[in-house]
């Protein structure tokens, strides 16, 4: 299963989500704000094993929470 591995702040109010599984996979990306509703966000294929997935944040919503899983 793809795993997120590392997580990065940038400038411009931005962030990456290292994300890591098996090469040649689909991962889809998910954002919740509380936990219970999820949605997708992006869906790309993990060609190398290792994807990187980057989000600008909007600074007035509040905490969110991200998983990574094949769709």
């Amino acid at each position: 299963a793809p795993q997120i591995a590392g997580v990065s702040l940038l400038g411009g109010n931005q962030f990456k989500l290292l994300i890591t599984g098996d090469a040649g996979t689909s991962i889809t990306v998910w954002r919740s704000d509380d936990l219970i509703d999820w949605d997708p966000v992006t869906n790309f294929v993990n060609t190398t094993g290792m994807a990187e997935y980057i989000e600008t944040v909007d600074p007035t919503v509040g905490q969110r929470f991200y998983r990574a899983a094949w769709p």
